[in-house]
């Protein structure tokens, strides 16, 4: 029995390196490739933090990197590449036989605010709460 968890990533960046854990009963399950193939992915992550916290600190050090200047670049981040990411990492998953199995997915949302409203109204009814209260105020 083999079990296999590959991650395919660009292949001219070396610290995103394929990994592969298999479990067999000849093989170690936590074979040093594969741990150090790990501990590479991390480091580079956390070098990858540290850099470019540094590069931020010494903008700001500078005065480059203003408080004006912080907020419009969080701002682009969150409104503008965050979304691209997800719809550019998500969109390629996205098939057929996928949307077949989660078309309820859709539609519950719908439904659970409709049966919430039903039952906001219906427990205003019964407990008939001051006019000046109804709208939670």
């Amino acid at each position: 029995k083999k079990i296999s968890l590959r991650s395919e990533h660009r292949r001219d960046d070396p610290c995103m390196t394929n990994v592969e854990v298999s479990n067999t009963e000849s093989e170690d399950p936590f074979s040093r490739t594969s741990l150090e193939n790990i501990g590479i992915a991390a480091l580079c992550s956390v070098l990858e933090a540290a850099t470019l916290a540094s590069a931020g600190g010494y903008l700001s050090w500078q005065g480059i990197m203003t408080k004006e200047v912080t907020q419009g670049l969080s701002s682009v981040s969150m409104q503008v590449t965050m979304p691209a990411l997800l719809f550019s990492s998500v969109l390629p998953a996205v098939n057929v036989k996928l949307m077949m199995a989660a078309w309820p997915l859709l539609f519950l949302p719908a439904v659970y605010t409709a049966i919430g409203c039903l039952l906001g109204s219906l427990v205003v009814a019964i407990c008939r709460p001051p006019a000046d209260f109804r709208r939670g105020a």
